[in-house]
């Protein structure tokens, strides 16, 4: 079903059915007439006009029928979700909300009656024609509105009922005025929808959604093209099983904190089954507001989602991996991988070895305003922490703060087998959780043939043994500027920054600190470092210029 340009018009009185179900009737348009076919229609109600959780269950209509115009649909949100408060209605229509939401009348509250003991009306004295009404704080009697106000005006053709004033007149509609709600835009007199692009919408709740199970109804489309992209809503709750995406398919949450997609991990890496695999992506679809976990509860391997040589946009997601017995990993990226990463959070909690962020195999990653964390179990035998993991793969970062602890071995950022990084405005922080934890801790380090562009880039390693803010080493090239290396509070080696085994590069506007080398160098190509503080002694093959210790005293190359 194509999403049309839809504009809300009406809600007409209320009719109750039976019990708490009452009758309720709108009109669609698309581009200025009335619209007539199907449209997968949903219905929420709220005790706000603005925000809140929704009461009662979700009132989903797929498929719904649109004649000239004109839909009616009966609803039942149950009798006790009236109390006697406020109440308004959001109406979806093919995913997309139509604001802002309409107050339900007087009509529809006096459901709370159905609930109120009949000795709490038997004090109240109405007259002839009056009618019980609860005010907010008690009910009081009050006249039913006038039906017959405008029964005996007759206008013409184009005319519509005016108040003067002082009574109701015909009149040509000349001064009515629009306003386009949330999700429309207002061209002329024609609304139309706003930020979408999917034909076809599908809800998954818990209750009176189109499915209550994220994989069937993501296996219930076969029809998914460029031209014909779905979204698959999914309501609050958390969702248990594996999901598995298909291309020109786009998965949508209610938000990180309310909508779960949780799996248990396996005994199995990934491949060919990928059963220890919460979410496997796949190409050309977008995975946006949402949770995806992989709690293994001692089994060898948690996945939260993995990318195996496909590019999902991925915005607005939070990913955990956790207590897995050999590894843990909130992200993988592999196999020539193009997936970009937008406002998530990537976290591995309590893995022997944990990884939050893994690009490797000639992947290729954009990552925008992420999060990436590792807490380890414990300076056991074997346990490492890497927040970010990157082999002969190229990544362009920036806005991303990385912190990795709690392990033998704990690394913010590792890039390794000929990568390419681009860093700007990063935070990497190594160290371990206590002292008595140990362990090596580097914030950033760049080997074996790789290529880093950095700017803006803070490394920090603290706490336990050996301490190193940056390692770069084996024919690194290096092209830096405002970068911060520092190692502080380690029982064994402080160096803000080593640079050896034929690796060379240049530092503009940079800070260096450690107690034993503020930057030690070992058999490195030319390192030029120009204007920067170093707080430490420095090694030899350094070409220096205009640097300067903490005390603003000259430092001068050996």
């Amino acid at each position: 079903m194509r999403v049309l340009g839809f504009i809300f018009l009406t809600m007409l009185p209320f009719t109750f059915a039976s019990g708490s179900e009452f009758t309720y009737q709108g009109q669609l348009h698309h581009a200025g007439s009335p619209f007539s076919g199907s449209a997968n229609l949903s219905f929420f109600l709220f005790d706000s006009a603005e925000g809140g959780q929704p009461i009662g269950p979700v009132q989903s209509r797929p498929g719904w029928p649109v004649a000239d115009g004109l839909f009616q649909v009966d609803l039942d949100f149950e009798s006790l979700a009236f109390d006697g408060g406020e109440r308004w209605l959001e109406v979806w229509v093919n995913g997309v909300v139509l604001g802002p939401r309409q107050k339900i009348s007087v009509t529809p509250m006096a459901l709370h009656a159905l609930n109120v003991p009949a000795e709490t009306l038997s004090s109240l004295d109405c007259l002839a024609g009056e009618q019980p009404m609860w005010n907010g704080v008690q009910w009081t009697c009050v006249w039913p509105e006038d039906q017959d106000t405008l029964g005996d005006l007759t206008c013409a053709v184009g005319q519509i009922a005016k108040w003067s004033g002082a009574a109701w007149t015909c009149a040509i509609d000349e001064d009515t005025t629009y306003v386009a709600g949330s999700g429309l835009s207002l061209s002329g007199n024609e609304f139309s929808l706003v930020g979408s692009g999917y034909a076809n919408v599908l809800v998954v709740a818990k209750s009176g959604g189109d499915f209550d199970s994220v994989q069937a109804a993501i296996d219930s489309i076969a029809d998914a093209s460029a031209e014909n992209p779905w979204l698959v809503w999914v309501a609050p709750g958390v969702y248990e099983g594996r999901v598995v995406m298909k291309p020109y398919v786009s998965l949508r949450g209610a938000g990180q904190a309310s909508t779960i997609l949780r799996s248990h991990g396996g005994n199995l890496v990934p491949g060919p089954s990928y059963s220890s695999v919460t979410l496997l992506g796949a190409d050309h679809t977008f995975i946006e507001d949402l949770t995806i976990e992989s709690r293994a509860a001692g089994l060898n391997y948690a996945y939260a989602m993995v990318n195996e040589g496909t590019s999902p946009t991925i915005r607005r997601v939070t990913l955990l991996a956790s207590d897995a017995a050999s590894w843990g990993m909130a992200i993988l990226n592999r196999n020539s991988a193009r997936p970009t990463m937008e406002s998530v959070t990537a976290r591995s909690v309590n893995n022997l070895r944990g990884r939050a962020i893994i690009i490797e195999s000639d992947s290729a990653v954009r990552v925008r305003d992420v999060v990436a964390e590792v807490q380890g179990p414990g300076a056991v035998d074997g346990s490492s922490a890497w927040a970010i993991s990157i082999a002969s793969s190229s990544v362009d970062m920036a806005n991303v703060r990385a912190f990795s602890s709690g392990a033998q071995s704990n690394i913010a950022l590792m890039a390794f087998s000929a990568s390419d990084v681009r860093l700007s405005n990063m935070m990497l922080a190594s160290g371990a959780v206590d002292e008595a934890n140990g362990g090596s801790h580097i914030g950033l380090n760049l080997g074996g043939g790789s290529r880093g562009i950095l700017d803006g880039v803070l490394a920090e390693a603290y706490g336990g043994s050996n301490c190193y803010g940056i390692i770069i080493s084996l024919n690194v090239e290096v092209d830096a500027r405002n970068v911060r290396a520092k190692a502080a509070e380690c029982s064994g080696v402080e160096n803000g920054m080593e640079i050896m085994h034929g690796s060379f590069g240049l530092f503009r506007d940079a800070f260096f600190s450690g107690p034993d080398w503020g930057i030690r160098t070992f058999q490195t190509g030319t390192v030029r470092v120009v204007n920067s503080q170093i707080n430490g002694p420095v090694g030899s093959n350094l070409v220096c210029r205009g640097n300067y210790d903490e005390n603003l005293a000259d430092v001068n190359c050996p």
